[in-house]
């Protein structure tokens, strides 16, 4: 992706400040193709050396280009823009179309197959051990103590609550001055929401790498581009030693387990792994979607 000015998205946030959430997740997205590509310059360079030191996270390549690709299917630009504002965009360096993430997207497929192309079998092994790794470390993270690693103790609501029984004298403005307080020092935000976040953060890796493995197996065999090599049988053979039915398997699984850290948040209110804009399947971010029993 072209280097974007800065400059251009802070002058049109100041001037349309209650687009910044919208303008954030657009910006992100797009954002990820540079993740990958990151990578893929990464590997090409450790492929050049002794080898000696750990090799790029290989598993977190792959699921930048299936979570884009993923997140693409139901994409729209989430902010109304003239032909004339798009362009504007444009030429500041950003993504505004499908045309344009499918470029990009298909420049990250094109590095992927190209650089995993100059030793097929080493990177179909170092694939593999860090995908075994990384279900071991889901698996850890899955059957932790609910009480002790996934119960929230920092939200609003429990402060409030804490302030009631510890200070039963404070009322009105002086309570409310407390709440502040206490909210701007808790630990919900900072310590509490990324140890809840991180066994279904891994979890969205490897549903994004399960697809983005499935399309850049078509991509290695599909296309004609001798200049990165392509098609590339070696390659293709290599990537399917990795077994996507035994991975689904296995996530299939951890996902019992994590829905019941999931179903324990909401049991006390804490939805902040809710995320509407990411696609269904990432299931964990559907708080909202998920039909609630009726009272009685």
């Amino acid at each position: 992706m072209p280097k974007e000015d800065d400059s251009f998205r802070q002058r049109y946030l100041a001037e349309h400040p209650d687009h910044y959430r919208r303008v954030d997740r657009w910006l992100m997205l797009a954002s990820h193709t540079d993740d990958a590509n990151r990578i893929s310059y990464a590997y090409e360079d450790w492929l050049k050396t002794r080898r000696t030191t750990p090799a790029p996270d290989l598993v977190e390549w792959f699921s930048w280009y299936g979570y884009v690709d993923s997140a693409l299917q139901t994409w729209r630009l989430p902010i109304k823009l003239t032909d004339a504002e798009m362009e504007q965009w444009r030429q500041a360096g950003y993504l505004v179309d499908m045309d344009g993430f499918q470029d990009a997207l298909g420049g990250v497929a094109g590095g992927i197959a190209e650089i995993a192309g100059k030793d097929p079998q080493l990177t179909a092994q170092i694939m593999q051990r860090q995908l075994d790794e990384k279900l071991a470390e889901l698996n850890r993270l899955a059957d932790l103590s609910l009480d002790e690693h996934y119960t929230p103790r920092w939200q609003e609501w429990q402060v409030r609550e804490m302030l009631t029984k510890n200070h039963p004298t404070l009322k009105g403005e002086e309570f409310e001055e407390a709440v502040m307080d206490e909210m701007a020092e808790s630990t919900h935000d900072f310590q509490e929401v990324p140890r809840f976040e991180a066994p279904f953060h891994l979890r969205q890796q490897l549903e994004s790498l399960e697809w983005g493995m499935e399309n850049l197996r078509l991509v290695v065999m599909g296309e004609v581009n001798p200049e990165i090599g392509l098609p590339n049988k070696d390659l293709f053979m290599a990537l399917m030693q990795i077994d996507l039915n035994g991975l689904i398997a296995q996530l299939s699984g951890i996902d019992e387990k994590l829905k019941r850290i999931w179903k324990h948040l909401a049991e006390y209110k804490c939805y902040c792994l809710n995320a509407e804009h990411e696609p269904e399947k990432f299931w964990w971010r559907h708080y909202k979607a998920r039909p609630t029993k009726k009272k009685g």
